[in-house]
């Protein structure tokens, strides 16, 4: 019974959680670090500032003299994308690695794709709560529940599939429907009602992947986007959603979309790892580079030859590409 109550929650557990408690710490300090600097804090807010995310993370990244009010998907965004390249220069190697092994292991619980390295986020999530007590002399439940998360992935599946994230957002919905104070409980069915009868009468919009859209003024037969499937958009015209990965894992733009769902890109000339420690970047497809404006000559990919989308964010003329989570095979 105590097995099967799931603690991995990725919401409460390592987002509102460990993320928030991490950062809270690298900016504010305690007894055993030191704080970041008013010149550093407002660097790394200009960074945050500049740094834009795909179309699918619908909340964008905001100061860090907000961190006591982010969210639980800015947090998200921070620990799956923005992290490890905001945090790198700022960081000492020790306190960067210790946050890498969290960055690894929580990108090798959030997808199936990666199944495969489950024993290897078990250890990573062994060695960061450990560091965590050296580092910071104290090891609260959150922290410790970092080590059941990968055994729950194991069993249940990958984190998004056991997140609390659609209750929050259906609970946002649940109190827009109460008016008054009086009789909240009938107010929320009777919308419910209202709601369900609605659904009836109305057709719902079917869409049909791959979707091609936006042309060209100058040439209808190309179109600056296409949705690949639902939560997969890439856009030629849009730095933040123009990156994808191929099938042979080189990172790669989009130029231009045609009719018949091929997309025409082409491929950075140089990329290289991110990190070696705690694993190679490249095992989870984390790559970076620091000639952003070299590419190869422009070649057709079919879809089958796409990889996922990428995530880029650019700190000091570097700029990371990690695979956008939900976009991954």
């Amino acid at each position: 019974m105590i097995e099967d109550i799931i603690v991995g929650d990725s919401l409460h557990l390592l987002h509102l959680g460990g993320m928030k408690k991490l950062l809270s710490m690298y900016k504010d300090g305690n007894m055993y670090l030191q704080k970041w600097t008013p010149i550093t804090l407002q660097e790394l807010n200009e960074i945050l500032a500049y740094t834009k995310l795909p179309v699918e993370i619908h909340r964008q990244m905001r100061s860090l003299n907000y961190l006591c009010h982010w969210k639980g998907t800015e947090l998200a965004s921070f620990l799956n994308y923005v992290g490890i390249a905001i945090l790198k220069p700022f960081l000492s190697t020790e306190h960067y690695e210790h946050f890498l092994s969290l960055f690894c292991a929580n990108t090798i619980c959030s997808s199936d794709h990666y199944k495969a390295f489950i024993p290897v986020a078990k250890t990573l999530f062994e060695n960061y709560v450990k560091n965590y007590k050296k580092f910071f002399k104290c090891i609260t439940s959150n922290t410790h529940n970092l080590i059941h998360v990968a055994e729950e992935v194991e069993r249940f599946g990958p984190l998004p599939k056991n997140s609390s994230y659609p209750f929050e957002n259906h609970l946002y919905q649940l109190k827009n429907m109460v008016r008054s104070g009086r009789l909240p409980l009938n107010q929320i069915i009777n919308r419910i009602h209202e709601k369900e009868l609605l659904a009836q009468k109305t057709k719902p919009l079917i869409f049909k992947f791959p979707l091609v859209v936006v042309p060209f003024k100058h040439d209808c037969t190309k179109f600056s986007c296409i949705v690949i499937r639902d939560g997969f958009t890439l856009k030629a015209n849009h730095f933040a959603d123009k990156w994808f990965l191929t099938n042979d894992f080189k990172v790669a733009s989009i130029n231009f979309a045609t009719n018949n769902h091929s997309v025409y890109g082409s491929q950075l000339k140089y990329t290289y790892k991110v990190f070696e420690k705690p694993l190679p970047s490249d095992y989870i497809n984390v790559y970076c580079t620091k000639t952003i404006d070299k590419f190869e000559p422009e070649v057709e990919y079919k879809l089958e030859n796409i990889f996922c989308k990428l995530v880029a964010v650019t700190v000091r003329s570097e700029t990371t590409f990690v695979p956008l989570v939900h976009s991954l095979p």
